[in-house]
């Protein structure tokens, strides 16, 4: 059912990323004919993932690049060819690059060439002015601001967008994703309709309506029926609880950069355990091995390798036997033989793989932390708040128990002012006064705060059934790692239901996507077994929502006549999802299961791939405690 589904994705969904690829693929060549070659290319980290995925080295090689450096203040380059700094326009980046073109002034007088992604930006050329460089600089514009992750995902690789904008209250990014998502619909073609979650959804739905491009859809390819634009402040819960999907683990195990992650060459199955040297994975669903475990709870993917493993060796024996037959059948046998090296490998890694996740699991205290954070999320506190203040009596890192205490806060609708002061007392105490700030801006985006009147969060938890026993029909809980062989063997005979990606909680961003695009899900009287139309479905939601009057809800038109255009024959319903903020692996994978459900194919936006590790980056102060008296 799986890689029947994964088929469809790849068959709906590939066409218009590979037409989006050659677009971005065109751009970067267009650029690099405007500089000029023989050239180095001096690139920024943050889009090495995007370049890799759009153009490989020998493209850039026929492009004029000789050699390919990375931006920072310890790199060692050549000084013998033209330097053209491949960036995104931030401070940070306008540091490095004003030191570095200074080192290379002593030794020559030749201009260099700034390509921004995906634009210039007033304050970097304020820098350069300041220091003394900007007539040096010859500046270009590279508008690379939606790249494909995946055959269902496309980012913006903007890790520090829910910060900037729902923190810091910059809005520069988004006229850049408006423009984006214009780009992707020349491509998917315009979406009969917007629907908004959030101020910030608000604003991009303001911006796509002003100038929407004059696109059709394709006659083999249907426009998606919606664009559903959703803020991450909707949904703070889901990026903090752990997840049980394999996507979602290999991501917190290894850090995704993109759809890559390094790793260390043993695991590559090179050298003989010796992991000095670094290697790069590449991972989505064009690769069936990973397309099969991705979106699976953990506990069942050595069932699914297993059979992969079994599979492959049935294959190697009819090449085998192959080669003692006809020409004409051995010809046909060695032809597929690519293929089976290609899987064998994949497997191999991601054999390996599971098995470093299943090491980083595999603590004594995991299934003490899924149940606490359980109880959070029913609306539990007691015994969440005392495994808290234990965690932070026995110094646990302070990310660790600044998501415990926010998502008890997030759940609760936030805390008492007595257990608020408590914990707050207690946090600085063991960790610092410096992280006054961190509690500060937790407290700004929502994240951590005193209890207000109402409880957004608990309302849902029962309009939704979020929770497994609040499920009509309950999925099986995540197994807890004691009874893991039990659930393999209930998952290798095909008698368990497919698991929630966390622990016994269906992602509440997921739900609400789900319900205000199908109306399944509610529990609420008076929607109907559908939810009702969609102005009673974003009713209900702003019943709850509009509690903060910042929150808005909404649906309009997004193309004019868009309800006269043609519609396409046949085929799954597809739906482009937007999450401004970030969206983690568990949550993408909980939305597909709900979407095969229903026969819906959904298409996903991110600003940037998240998982719990990273999603409190832009929030906890990073600086050292002030040692002056």
């Amino acid at each position: 059912c799986v890689c029947v589904c994964v088929f469809a994705i790849l068959l709906l969904v590939s066409p218009a990323m590979a037409e989006h690829e050659a677009k971005t693929r065109d751009a970067l060549a267009h650029v690099l004919a405007q500089v000029g070659g023989p050239l180095d290319l001096v690139l920024d980290t943050d889009l090495v993932p995007m370049l890799n995925k759009i153009a490989g080295f020998s493209f850039l090689r026929e492009h004029g690049v000789v050699r390919i450096f990375k931006l920072s203040q310890s790199a060692t380059w050549d000084a013998d060819r033209k330097k053209v700094f491949l960036l995104r326009a931030t401070i940070e980046n306008a540091d490095i690059l004003a030191s570095r073109v200074r080192e290379f002034c002593r030794s020559s007088a030749e201009t260099f060439s700034v390509i921004a992604v995906p634009r210039r930006d007033p304050v970097f050329d304020m820098i350069m002015e300041e220091e003394g460089l900007f007539g040096m600089l010859d500046f270009h514009e590279l508008q690379l601001d939606l790249i494909a992750i995946d055959t269902d995902v496309y980012s913006f690789l903007l890790p520090t967008f829910f910060a900037d904008f729902f923190l810091h209250g910059d809005q520069s990014h988004l006229v850049w994703i408006a423009r984006g998502l214009h780009s992707l619909f020349t491509t998917t073609g315009v979406p009969r309709r917007v629907i908004g979650l959030g101020s910030c959804a608000q604003m991009i739905s303001d911006l796509l309506r002003l100038d929407w491009p004059d696109t059709t859809p394709s006659p083999a390819r249907a426009a998606p029926d919606a664009v559903v634009i959703i803020d991450r402040t909707v949904d703070l819960a889901s990026p903090l609880c752990s997840p049980l999907s394999y996507g979602a683990l290999l991501d917190e195990t290894f850090g995704f950069s993109g759809n890559q992650f390094s790793v260390g060459s043993s695991l590559m199955g090179k050298g003989d355990g010796d992991d000095s040297s670094m290697a790069t994975v590449t991972v989505d669903a064009t690769d069936e091995i990973y397309a099969s475990v991705r979106d699976l709870n953990m506990a069942r993917v050595g069932g699914v390798l297993k059979a992969h493993a079994v599979r492959l060796g049935v294959s190697y024996d009819e090449v085998r036997a192959a080669t003692a037959a006809s020409l004409s059948e051995m010809r046909r046998a060695v032809s597929g033989l690519g293929k089976l090296q290609v899987a064998q490998r994949s497997l191999r890694v991601h054999v390996r793989a599971a098995e470093k996740v299943l090491e980083a699991t595999a603590r004594d205290d995991l299934s003490q932390l899924w149940e606490t954070e359980h109880a959070a999320l029913a609306g539990e506190p007691a015994e969440v708040i005392e495994y808290l203040e234990e965690m932070i009596c026995r110094q646990v890192p302070a990310e660790s128990a600044l998501r415990l205490a926010c998502l008890l806060s997030v759940c609760g609708g936030g805390l008492k002012p007595k257990v608020y002061e408590s914990i707050k007392t207690l946090f600085l105490h063991s960790y610092g006064y410096q992280h006054l700030v961190t509690l500060h801006q937790l407290g700004q985006v929502g994240l951590f705060k005193q209890e207000s009147r109402t409880n957004t969060f608990a309302q849902f938890r029962k309009m939704l059934s979020l929770l497994s026993e609040d499920q009509p029909s309950p999925a099986a809980a995540a197994p807890a790692p004691a009874a893991a062989s039990t659930a393999r063997a209930a998952a290798e005979s095909g008698s368990e239901p497919h698991p929630p990606p966390l622990y016994g909680y269906m992602p509440l961003l997921a739900r609400l996507v789900h319900f205000v695009v199908t109306g399944e899900g509610s529990r609420r009287r008076g929607t109907g077994s559908t939810g009702g139309t969609l102005r009673d479905r974003l009713d209900t939601l702003g019943a709850v929502l509009n509690s903060d009057a910042s929150c808005s809800v909404f649906a309009d038109s997004l193309a004019p006549r868009a309800d006269d255009r043609p519609r396409p024959e046949a085929g799954p319903a597809t739906t482009l999802v937007v999450v401004l903020g970030g969206a983690s692996m568990a949550e993408l994978s909980a939305l597909r299961s709900l979407g095969a459900q229903q026969g819906r194919t959904y298409l996903f936006v991110v600003t940037s791939l998240i998982n719990r590790n990273t999603f409190l980056d832009g929030l906890i102060f990073k600086g050292k405690p002030s040692t002056e008296s």
